[in-house]
Parts: structure tokens; sequence; C-alpha cells
């Protein structure tokens, strides 16, 4: 049986504020849907004692502030990091057009290190490939856990998102 077809007969719904989103693997979630799921990570979380993390990809200009990303860069973002991460990663917009996020689940035997590593290299090696050095040097890529976030928001708060 095909993979698309597995995926088309075995989503996982997500809901909120009487939305429905469909969310298969390696689909790309809309901001709503996106901190809908981190939520949910985090109450899996909580109650199996598994940790998880999210990588958050952005660009800065000189002088600090997070910019939003054109659709074609965009694009190929999304196109890299679907294709870097494992199943049981989800990939969205964390702030839409400006911030793409990531979680990051551990399973087996990876360490979160690890493949984080792999990931970041694999997008710069993308964004050097299709956009050059002087676009890849404003990417930024960082990596919290759920309670790092509030940090991380204060953080791009300050700087302002344009």
């Amino acid at each position: 049986m095909s993979e698309v077809f597995l995926n088309f007969f075995t989503p996982e719904r997500v809901h909120e504020a009487g939305r429905s989103h469909l969310v298969t693997k390696n689909s790309v979630c809309p901001e709503d849907a996106f901190h809908y799921l981190l939520q949910s990570e985090a109450r899996r979380s909580q109650r199996s004692g598994q940790g998880y993390h999210i990588l958050l990809v952005y660009r800065r200009e000189a002088e600090g502030s997070i910019t939003p990303m054109h659709s074609y860069v965009s694009a190929i973002v999304l196109d890299a990091l679907v294709a870097s991460v494992r199943e049981t990663d989800y990939i969205g917009w964390y702030r839409h057009g400006h911030i793409i996020g990531s979680v990051l689940t551990v399973v087996g035997q990876d360490s979160i290190a690890d493949v984080f590593k792999r990931v970041e290299q694999r997008l710069k090696d993308v964004l050097l490939a299709k956009l050059g050095s002087e676009e890849t040097k404003c990417f930024h890529f960082t990596l919290c856990r759920q309670h790092e976030l509030q940090d991380f928001e204060s953080g791009i708060l300050a700087v302002t998102v344009q």
C-alpha cells in the first residue's frame, strides 16, 4: 500500500477554536495548529516523562530585527525541513511569515544534539545552495525546550518583528 494512501486514511485531526486542520506526516501546519500541537506535545511530554525540543528558524537583519521571509525563501526552508526531520517531528509556522518551527521529539537512540546538528547542517547546505552565502548568513537556528520559549518570545519582542 502506498505511503500517500496510508497517510490519506490515517491522518491526525487537530482541533482548535472549532476549526479542524489535517496534519499528516511531513505536512506544514498553520500557526494556530502548530501552537495547538506544541500544547499537545507539552501534555504528552509531562505524562510520559519524554522530552522534546523546538527548532526555530528565522531571518535577522544586521540590526537584529526578525524580518519576514519571502514566500519563495520560506518554501525553500520548509522543503529542507520536511526532508530533514523524522516522521515523529512536526513542522509549522511558529509566527506566520517570520518564524518556522519544528517540534523535535526524542525517539530511540537519537540524541537531541545529534538531531539538531543534522537538521541545522542540512538546512544550511540547502540555503547556501539555493540562496547563496549572503542570504544564508541572515538565518538563525534556535533550539529550545518548551519552558525556554518564553525567554525566546521575550527576546524577539525586545528586538521587534518587522
